[in-house]
């Protein structure tokens, strides 16, 4: 019964992610509803997006998901110095070769950078988990949810978080091509 439960509020979260893509014309408000539906369906405290940017080369930060609402990196205080990441930086990029990638803040093997460790740990974190966004097989972005407890995730709760990041990764795809559609169609006017 538990099991059910659980399955009708995935499938919940989903089918609230599908409706909200139909009828939100904005990218971000979208993604602040997936982002936030991922972040309650796994429990976590709070979240990023990051948006790969391959004309920058460069992975940045464009909200923070915390105390129940979509914030700018500025707004939620995040460290100025990690709002952008070089692309060909593995110390933060290398989650992009796995499907999830949990890092455990207080194990000294993990490969978090140590200001970054000693932030996270001030901020309680202890568990933070990361899903690519792959879509037509290139990196898109990042989801890195933040948790206080020293968590293990189900393989269930890992494939709906995937499912919902793979919607948040096809939005973020048909916003380029329409955005480059546009583009396109000002260049054959001109």
């Amino acid at each position: 019964q538990q099991r059910a439960t659980e399955l009708a509020k995935a499938n919940e979260a989903l089918r609230g992610c599908l409706d909200t893509l139909a009828s939100v014309p904005e990218l971000d408000e979208f993604l602040g509803q997936v982002t936030a539906a991922i972040t309650g369906q796994l429990g976590a405290v709070s979240s990023t997006l990051r948006l790969c940017n391959v004309e920058k080369n460069i992975l940045s930060l464009e909200f923070v998901f915390q105390d129940g609402r979509v914030m700018s990196p500025v707004e939620a205080r995040y460290p100025e110095a990690w709002h952008s990441w070089p692309l060909d930086d593995r110390r933060f990029n290398n989650c992009f070769d796995q499907p999830v990638t949990v890092q455990r803040v207080d194990d000294p093997q993990e490969t978090i950078p140590e200001d970054k460790r000693a932030y996270l740990l001030a901020l309680g974190v202890k568990t933070v988990l990361v899903i690519p966004l792959i879509s037509r097989g290139q990196a898109v972005g990042r989801l890195t949810f933040r948790f206080t407890d020293a968590r293990d995730f189900d393989p269930e709760e890992l494939e709906i978080a995937r499912a919902l990041a793979t919607q948040a990764s096809l939005a973020i795809q048909l916003t380029r091509l329409a955005k480059a559609a546009r583009q396109s169609a000002v260049l054959e006017e001109r």
